[in-house]
């Protein structure tokens, strides 16, 4: 289950990304695994090792608090509040430390308090139903443990084990709470299947520990267990033959040759409307602009940006190139391009623009 959440068809593709997402469920993992270990020492400073943890998952990801939801969850049950109010105060202390030290810009970018997000109920259902068959192992080895236990004469024995049983309940927390997570978070623009990575973690755990008991036991279930499986084993094939998904960004990794072959050495600064191909290792700039996620969406809004925005720097002619995408006659983030010609070239998708001679 481990080789399985770690390079299975949820995770693997993030894990060879530069993104934060993987990093935030390591440190997730090692919060729950430290609190375990400082839990049995019985003394309040051992905790500081779960909350730096906890702390690290909640740095490379602000919505990554869930190792220590869990925690505080799991000593409430147990009526630990001085514990409680230790993590609580040196979590907190350490983030708003953080935030302070950050400063305006890095507050606003973390809390995104300015960035209004547009949500869909259709886009996070999406998200889920493209996350299940990646999952299927542990979803049908939970699903069938509960109607195998809820259908045996020994329900209570095992009800009373599993409740009983300190992981149990920390996996449950964490089962919950990445939830309630997700419900929160899947369903605004940009989202996407990282949001499921630590639930898959937990699901992946629960479904560990009721395997064991009952894969002996229960005929169905076994063949339930295969079942799941082969799901799994399904959708991983319909990718590799090209039914679904993508198999290989080589035409990707083509145009953006072609794009650098194209571009060469140009009169600078420049302006790439295009996010990747604006970024410093493929476009020689003088000052390099690279929008940031929800720019369009942001001016559509009204959201104000310094010098007004790439449209108003455009307008003062900052840029002595533009590279724009077909599809914008005339106008681009509000300007009407008047100092700026179309210089008949064109690069891949990109049209050519130089600023005209004062």
């Amino acid at each position: 289950f481990a080789i399985y959440l770690g390079t299975g068809p949820l995770i693997g593709f993030w894990a060879m990304t530069t993104r934060p997402d993987i990093w935030a469920l390591a440190f997730e993992i090692l919060t729950i695994y430290s609190f375990i270990l400082a839990y049995k020492k019985k003394q309040i400073l051992w905790y500081m090792l779960p909350i730096l943890m906890g702390y690290a998952a909640w740095s490379f990801k602000q919505s990554e608090i869930i190792g220590i939801v869990v925690i505080i969850l799991f000593l409430l049950t147990h009526k630990k509040w001085r514990d409680v109010a230790f993590i609580i105060a040196a979590f907190s202390s350490l983030c708003v430390f953080t935030l302070i030290y950050g400063g305006a810009t890095y507050i606003q970018s973390v809390t995104l308090y300015e960035y209004g997000a547009e949500l869909s109920a259709k886009h996070a259902l999406n998200i889920f139903l493209s996350v299940v068959p990646k999952i299927s192992p542990s979803l049908t080895i939970i699903v069938l443990s509960f109607v195998v236990i809820l259908s045996s004469r020994q329900r209570n024995t095992f009800i009373s084990d599993l409740l009983k049983s300190d992981n149990v309940k920390i996996i449950v927390f964490g089962v919950l709470t990445s939830i309630g997570i997700i419900l929160l978070t899947s369903s605004q623009s940009g989202s996407a299947e990282n949001y499921y990575f630590t639930l898959s973690f937990f699901l992946s755990l629960l479904a560990v520990i009721l395997f064991r008991p009952l894969f002996k036991i229960s005929s169905t279930f076994r063949i339930g267990v295969g079942v799941g499986w082969a799901v799994q084993s399904i959708a991983i094939l319909l990718v590799i033959f090209g039914f679904k998904g993508i198999v290989s960004v080589a035409k990707n990794h083509d145009e953006a040759i072609a794009y650098q072959s194209c571009i060469g050495t140009p009169e600078q600064p420049i302006y790439v409307g295009h996010s990747y191909y604006a970024l410093p290792w493929m476009t020689p700039n003088a000052e390099h602009t690279v929008l940031a996620f929800g720019y369009f969406a942001d001016r559509v809004r009204g959201v104000e940006y310094q010098y007004g925005g790439i449209g108003g720097l455009i307008d003062d002619g900052f840029f002595e190139i533009l590279l724009l995408p077909s599809g914008y006659a005339g106008k681009y983030d509000g300007s009407t391009l008047s100092q700026y010609r179309k210089t008949g070239a064109t690069c891949g998708n990109f049209i050519v623009y130089k600023k005209l001679p004062l």
